[in-house]
């Protein structure tokens, strides 16, 4: 896809740092927002509900570190889209501004908060209270975190490997793996 008029160019390992601390991030606030909801409970923050949303939190991270890793390295890990990049052509685009990575620092935490906090009142509501809704679901989002930083190493070996740096061509930060190009002169 040939990049646009208003296009600018987005580093993909910063794009993909971006994602995965607003994934940890948001786990983190998560856990805030899981204390406060049963803060407010009768029962209050006991030891039970501490014990249960420890374990479930505990297991969910270390069953789905793995499972996320295999999965979405067949074909949702931001290193898997880089054979798809084109090479940047004609002319060069502009850079994304310190403005720009603010503007878009700032609303993807949110936006990614916003959401999964959406999701556990979802789940607490269906589930009830109790703390396995709580743990689980913060559990996922550390979980994914923590496995798409790791790929952003693999992401900086393979750019040192092939002499290229990758990055995103659009105005906006959305919908990036479409949009992928590299620059440099490759090392092959």
């Amino acid at each position: 896809m040939a990049p646009g008029r208003t296009d600018k160019l987005w580093s993909y390992v910063g794009l993909t740092r971006l994602w995965a601390w607003s994934l940890v991030g948001s786990a983190g606030g998560l856990s805030a927002v899981a204390v406060a909801l049963q803060a407010t409970e009768r029962r209050g923050l006991d030891g039970r509900w501490w014990l249960m949303t420890s374990a479930s939190l505990i297991i969910t991270s270390a069953l789905f570190y793995p499972f996320l890793g295999a999965w979405l390295a067949r074909s949702a890990l931001p290193s898997h889209r880089l054979p798809t990049a084109n090479r940047l052509k004609g002319d060069r685009l502009a850079f994304a501004t310190s403005g720009d990575w603010r503007r878009w620092g700032a609303a993807i935490p949110v936006i990614l908060f916003a959401g999964s906090v959406m999701m556990m009142s979802f789940l607490i509501a269906q589930l009830g209270r109790g703390g396995v809704a709580e743990g689980v679901v913060i559990g996922v989002m550390l979980a994914w975190g923590a496995v798409t930083l790791r790929d952003i190493q693999r992401i900086d070996d393979i750019q040192r490997a092939e002499g290229r740096k990758y990055f995103a061509s659009c105005n906006r930060p959305v919908a990036i793996a479409e949009r992928l190009v590299w620059m440099g002169e490759p090392t092959k």
